[in-house]
């Protein structure tokens, strides 16, 4: 329904509620699922909003142009604690 709605680029998983809210709940990680595995640094190249590991253009290629304005929003919170 929601691509249907909307002419953008949609991906994910589907999860069962338990996997869902072991995944919300921090106790596994998306690594765990197989459709997600290329993504398996995901995690710790998130917390690098700062771009010290890598470069901006390395995480457009890598995770989407998504992924670093989430990135962005991050940096602009911490900033403003």
């Amino acid at each position: 329904m929601f691509s249907k709605s909307f002419i953008i680029p949609t991906e994910g998983l589907c999860l069962d509620m338990d996997d869902f809210h072991a995944l919300f709940q921090g106790t596994i990680y998306s690594s765990k699922f197989k459709s997600f595995q290329n993504g398996k640094y995901w995690h710790k190249h998130f917390l690098d909003y700062q771009h010290r590991w890598h470069s901006t253009e390395y995480y457009k290629r890598h995770y989407g142009i998504g992924f670093v304005e989430a990135q962005q929003v991050v940096l602009q919170t911490v900033r403003n604690i």
